[in-house]
Order: C-alpha cells, then sequence, then structure tokens
C-alpha cells in the first residue's frame, strides 16, 4: 500500500514536471518564429490628371546600388516593389527621378515590419514625392 502511494505521487511529480518544461518551453505569448516579408516600397500616384515615368533606384549604406527599376503609372495608381523588407533594420537610399528628372535621394531606415510608402505629387509647374514608412507591426505585438 505504502509503495503503491510512493509510485502514485512518483507520477504526479513527472506530471507536474512536464507541464511546467512545457510552460517555459511553449509560452503562451511567445512572438511568431519568422516575421512575413512585405514589399520594400510602394508608390503610389497622387495626379489624377497625369501618368509619370519614375525611376526607382534603391541602395544599400555602403553605396551598392540593390534595385533599379523604371515604372510608369497612370493617375491614381499604386504599385508594389519586387523587393521585399529584409530581416533586420537598414538605412536604404532611395533615388527617385520623375519623367527623367532626379527630384529626390532620401535615407530611410527600414526593417522587416516598416514599408516605405513613395507618392508621387504635382501641379501645373514642378513634380515631386514625399515619404513615409508605414509600420506594420501588429498592434497587439508593439511593445510600450
Amino acid at each position: 500500500m505504502k509503495a503503491t502511494r510512493i509510485v502514485q505521487g512518483f507520477f504526479i511529480g513527472v506530471i507536474v514536471a512536464m507541464v511546467i518544461l512545457f510552460i517555459f518551453i511553449f509560452p503562451a505569448d511567445s512572438p511568431p518564429s519568422e516575421v512575413p516579408q512585405h514589399p520594400l516600397f510602394l508608390l503610389i500616384n497622387t495626379d489624377n490628371a497625369a501618368s509619370h515615368s519614375l525611376m526607382v533606384t534603391v541602395s544599400d549604406p555602403a553605396g551598392n546600388e540593390l534595385f533599379r527599376k523604371n515604372y510608369m503609372l497612370s493617375p491614381g495608381e499604386k504599385r508594389e516593389s519586387e523587393i521585399v523588407t529584409g530581416k533586420s533594420p537598414v538605412a536604404y537610399t532611395f533615388a527617385i527621378s520623375i519623367n527623367n528628372r532626379t527630384v529626390s535621394d532620401e535615407v530611410l531606415i527600414l526593417g522587416p515590419t516598416n514599408v516605405a510608402i513613395i507618392e508621387i505629387q504635382s501641379d501645373n509647374r514642378s513634380e515631386w514625392v514625399t515619404y513615409s514608412i508605414a509600420d506594420l507591426t501588429s498592434k497587439s505585438s508593439r511593445q510600450v
């Protein structure tokens, strides 16, 4: 009888230890193991009256060209880049030419959850771009 209670106590102890170990290995609020990749930038032609030709060049901090592409954007058109965000923050240099005129060189620090938003704007006299960065981190996983 006493031996049976010792064996039962042993098995209960093993089960409790396994539950505690499981909780430490797989915590309930653990972040996802892999961050989804997003396009590095989004182009938006906010000019609703005219199409614009854009040359986008992206370079890394060492000045190595990572990407160069010409886009023709219709009025109101949006395009995502073919290149995606990296796994850690990087200071990318964006060089933008609109209608064969260089209008902007900008350094943006983008990481796995950030996307550069590049808006093309114009009036009767000139064209320009504005930059913003969208944070795609879900609100529930942001640290305050």
